[in-house]
């Protein structure tokens, strides 16, 4: 329990030391709390503003990055396409250049045989000619 005090009549400022001078008044202290209210009510109004646009400009970055990996994905697919129909380029490629050295062998084979017709062809033409001295 508290302990009462005497009354002197001596006012609270007198006791203080103060003499005739009067208290602080409350009113100003309830104004600084008001206004720094407001200016935190204000405050507190810009973070959510800000936050707002935040959370906006998130929603924007987030479509972007779906979009970019849609794209992504398709540029992928459309590569693995392009792989595929090199490799099938290649293998008729190969098989092109295999069937091309047949064909060169064959040619080869086909110029021989001209060429031992012709000179059978020659040995005949050259048979007639003694025959027909001989005759």
């Amino acid at each position: 329990m508290k302990k009462k005090r005497k009354a002197t009549g001596k006012s609270k400022a007198k006791r203080a030391g103060r003499g005739n001078r009067k208290a602080p008044r409350k009113a100003k202290r309830k104004t600084v709390k008001v206004a720094s209210a407001r200016e935190s009510v204000k405050k507190h109004g810009l973070l959510e503003n800000a936050l707002r646009e935040i959370e906006k400009e998130l929603d924007s970055l987030r479509g972007q990055k779906l979009d970019t990996e849609k794209e992504l994905g398709g540029l992928a697919s459309s590569i693995s396409y392009t792989q595929n129909k090199e490799l099938e380029l290649k293998n008729t490629v190969q098989k092109l250049v295999a069937k091309e050295e047949q064909l060169n062998l064959k040619r080869e084979r086909l110029q021989e045989q001209i060429q031992k017709v012709k000179e059978k062809i020659t040995k005949i033409s050259q048979l007639e000619a003694e025959m027909e001295e001989i005759s």
